[in-house]
């Protein structure tokens, strides 16, 4: 009985310190002074909160005059296929690189975000590279980028400080861009998106926008702003598990910086400030807030139990790639791939990853990264085997021969779903002749 209670009690203190690590901000976006932290300094995924420093890097690149709003934006066969959110663009399509930026913001799409690194950067990985120059040079001592979008990869990472120290860049030197931010919708031909913003209007009237972000890794994520008696607050609020909580949150913790009240937060009021990085008083600015080294939390297997697997779409591979061994369950093949990009950071920055299930195997997984060049991927799978880790080059040809593999399979699954409808309308058509009989017969009578 006593084993029981102390193991009662274990779960419960663990359970109460899972809860506190989900990092909170809130800032004067005017004279950086933070008016309430809660483990801000953690590594945690960014999501689409990325696209800030996205448009960022293209704001710098319009100051610099090496691209004008006015230019045009070119939709790529590339940018086309980043999943999921997308602006319905063909392949060749062009855009200004305003209605780009709109575009990214208001209802952040995915295919957008690439056709403007490519755009802006010349090409992904010297856009990338841009990203990460602009982190190190605001001090985002706890960022690194991987992609443009936010699309999940381990190695993607960012802290609510380093959010709020590149929230602050934007609205310092670029108050004449922050519209962009607070934008309620943006039509595209005869479609008008709505903002991803539009629960936090409606629930603070003060607000005025600036950018949210979800993948299953990170939860959601939100960088608000408001305006209130000429005063500008940003909350930075990461990890929540729902659209509605994530807004709910923001609203409260700018709702009671303002004045209007405490804000309770696991169990003690978060008008102090608190932060688990060495954060305490008040007064402070951001960049004071430490950002503690370690891995991103991870909270896919309890946001999304039918996502947890980061797999791989065969009809992507264009390149060569490498394999990372074979593996009879899909979670350990993807296990096996985050260590692998947490322990290189520096290779492969801006390949894709994910598992592939070969086909016509429902329990064989491989690990794998995609979409460079052989030089690069020789270079990595030395690296690896010098850490006694299995890695195979994957020929484009092979890559091809996947690709066929599986659109047989999806072709050949198709046919199968496609029997089974025809199958079943025959069936209720059977019976619905059957009932009409019936019917017939009782009336006769």
């Amino acid at each position: 009985m006593k084993f029981r209670v102390i193991l009662v009690t274990v779960l419960l203190v663990l359970m109460a310190a899972t809860g506190r690590a989900a990092p909170s901000l809130v800032f004067d976006a005017r004279t950086g002074e933070v008016l309430t932290a809660k483990d801000a300094g953690i590594p945690w995924h960014p999501a689409s909160l990325t696209k800030l420093m996205t448009a960022y890097v293209a704001f710098n690149a319009v100051k610099a005059g090496q691209i004008k709003l006015t230019d045009k934006i070119r939709m790529s066969e590339r940018a086309k296929k980043e999943l999921p959110i997308r602006s319905h663009l063909g392949v060749g399509a062009t855009v200004s690189l305003d209605l780009a930026l709109r575009m990214m913001l208001v209802f952040s799409a995915n295919d957008i975000s690439m056709a403007i690194a490519e755009g802006v950067g010349g090409d992904l990985p010297r856009f990338v590279a841009r990203m990460n120059a602009a982190a190190r040079q605001l001090g985002m001592s706890g960022t690194y980028f991987v992609n443009p979008n936010g699309l999940p990869d381990p190695r993607q990472v960012t802290t609510a400080r380093d959010m709020g120290v590149l929230a602050a860049a934007i609205l310092k030197q670029y108050p004449n861009y922050a519209h962009y931010f607070g934008l309620r919708n943006v039509r595209v031909g005869k479609r008008t998106y709505r903002s991803t913003n539009t629960g936090l209007y409606r629930r603070l009237g003060a607000a005025n926008g600036m950018k949210t972000g979800y993948i299953c890794a990170s939860g959601y994520n939100v960088v608000a702003s408001a305006d209130r008696n000429g005063r500008r607050l940003v909350a930075v609020v990461l990890g929540r598990r729902s659209s509605g909580i994530r807004v709910k949150h923001a609203v409260e913790l700018l709702t009671a910086s303002y004045g209007g009240g405490q804000v309770r937060q696991a169990g003690r009021e978060s008008n102090p400030v608190h932060d688990s990085g060495g954060l305490s008083g008040t007064g402070k600015k951001i960049a004071q807030i430490t950002n503690t080294p370690g891995r991103p939390v991870n909270l896919r297997r309890k946001l999304c139990k039918t996502q947890s697997v980061r797999f791989a779409v065969p009809y992507q591979f264009n390149q060569w790639g490498v394999s990372l061994g074979r593996y009879e369950d899909a979670f350990k093949a993807e296990a096996l791939l985050d260590e692998v990009l947490l322990a290189s950071p520096g290779i492969m920055t801006t390949a894709r990853t994910g598992v592939l299930r070969v086909p016509r195997s429902k329990r064989t997984y491989i690990p794998m990264i995609w979409g460079a060049d052989k030089q690069l991927c020789s270079k990595f799978c030395a690296r690896m085997r010098s850490l006694n880790i299995s890695c195979d080059l994957v020929p484009p040809q092979k890559m091809a021969a996947i690709h066929q593999q599986w659109k047989q399979e999806r072709a050949e699954i198709e046919r199968a779903r496609q029997a089974k409808r025809k199958k079943a309308r025959r069936a209720k058509k059977r019976k619905r002749v059957v009932l009409k009989k019936r019917s017939k017969r009782r009336k006769t009578r």
